[in-house]
């Protein structure tokens, strides 16, 4: 499993942001209980995800974002249940100083 960000300052008021997620093969059980992973047991075929982002700073105490998570939708629910495939989100922060 391996992660990579990337943070861009454009300019005084906005940032981009990118995180690229990969993870490997793995196992899912090893079928016979020797402790050894075998060629016949089952196994979830990697995949990577990628989210971007963009924030506005609209001044020191306030800031918009907007972002995509998963944006090529990749889904595996029959083994990865907890990734739901693309997801669009915006957040406003108020910071009280």
């Amino acid at each position: 499993m391996g992660n990579i960000k990337l943070n861009y300052h454009l300019n005084d008021k906005t940032d981009l942001n990118g995180l690229l997620t990969y993870r490997s093969k793995y196992a899912l059980s090893d079928s016979n209980g020797n402790d050894i992973l075998d060629t016949y047991d089952n196994f979830v075929d990697g995949y990577s995800l990628c989210d971007i982002g963009i924030t506005h700073h609209i001044n020191s105490l306030r800031s918009f974002q907007l972002g995509v998570k998963n944006i090529f939708g990749f889904t595996n629910p029959e083994y990865i249940s907890n990734i739901t495939g693309r997801l669009y989100y915006m957040s406003c922060t108020i910071n009280f100083k």
